[in-house]
This record gives C-alpha cells, sequence and structure tokens, in this order.
C-alpha cells in the first residue's frame, strides 16, 4: 500500500511540475507569429581559392566562383533574413589563380558575395599571421599596396597572441 502511495504522489508531483512549466512557457516564451523571424544561415567552407576549378557533374559543367555565387544568391533571393557564413580555409592550397596574387582574388571574391561573417581556418595561416591578417584587415597606404582586405566580420575564440596572450580576433560576433 505504500508503494502504491508513493508512486501516485510523484506521479502527482509530475503532473504538477509539467503542468507549471507549460503554462509559464506558454505564457512567456511562446511568440506569435508575426513576432518570430525565421533566420537562414548559408555556410560555405574549404573554398581553398578554387575560383575556377570546374568538373562534370550528370553531363554538365558545374563548380567556379560564379556557380557557387548564383546558388547562394538564388537561396539568399528566397529569405530577406541570411546570414552568409564561412569556416576558414578559404585560401591556402589555392591554385595560381588565387595564389599567383597572394589570395587577393578569393578575398575580392569572399567581399562581392557579402560575406556577413568568417572565421579562419588552418589554411589562412599558411603563410603566416601577419599574411592572415593582412588578408582580413588590408593593406595601410604606407604598405605596397593598396588592397581593402575582407568586408566580413572575423570571429574566433581560440586564437590567441603569443605576446598578450589576448585573442587575436572578437570571440564573438552579434548580428541584428
Amino acid at each position: 500500500m505504500r508503494l502504491f502511495q508513493r508512486i501516485a504522489m510523484l506521479l502527482l508531483v509530475g503532473i504538477l511540475l509539467f503542468t507549471t512549466y507549460h503554462h509559464a512557457f506558454q505564457t512567456h516564451f511562446t511568440a506569435s507569429s508575426n513576432d518570430l523571424i525565421h533566420v537562414q544561415l548559408l555556410g560555405i567552407n574549404d573554398l581553398h581559392g578554387q575560383l575556377d576549378q570546374y568538373q562534370q557533374l550528370q553531363g554538365k559543367r558545374v563548380g567556379g566562383a560564379e556557380y557557387l555565387a548564383s546558388h547562394l544568391q538564388a537561396y539568399q533571393e528566397k529569405n530577406p533574413h541570411t546570414l552568409l557564413v564561412h569556416t576558414g580555409d578559404m585560401v591556402g592550397g589555392s591554385p595560381p589563380i588565387s595564389s599567383l596574387f597572394n589570395d587577393e582574388p578569393t578575398i575580392e571574391f569572399l567581399n562581392l558575395l557579402n560575406v556577413d561573417i568568417g572565421t579562419p581556418g588552418n589554411h589562412e595561416f599558411d603563410r603566416g599571421v601577419a599574411e592572415m591578417k593582412r588578408l582580413i584587415h588590408g593593406e595601410s597606404p604606407q604598405e605596397k599596396g593598396n588592397f581593402k582586405g575582407a568586408t566580413a566580420q572575423y570571429t574566433s575564440a581560440n586564437i590567441l597572441d603569443k605576446k598578450t596572450g589576448e585573442t587575436v580576433f572578437r570571440p564573438y560576433v552579434i548580428k541584428k
């Protein structure tokens, strides 16, 4: 009999907690359909400067910068609340179209895509930290050229400056 009473009590407490939680969630955390914003995240990774690299797929020529750009644009047109992100390795191990120009063409292509947020991958370090920073931040007029750098915001919480111990990039980005 005591076992039955304990089970009944636990069941009653469980129902009470569930209904209280459900009511609180419905009252405070449920947005009306007018309050919801459907955000679309489009991501690219491991481009490696492959701006002019093509393959045959089911008898069609695919690949290249224009192929990627047209597909991303088609998805972006479907949702005005789209963030385009890249997760690194945009440069490094690049074919001549990019590598002969210090991967600047790839960064300029990413700028044309209007990438919102980027993170460095291991290949962004192929030519050293200074070159990675130049590709991201550009050059000052006193330096050798007028390359503007990336327009995307870069973020990483685990890349630290050896001298200062501070993060090289902001550890997070908030977009509104």
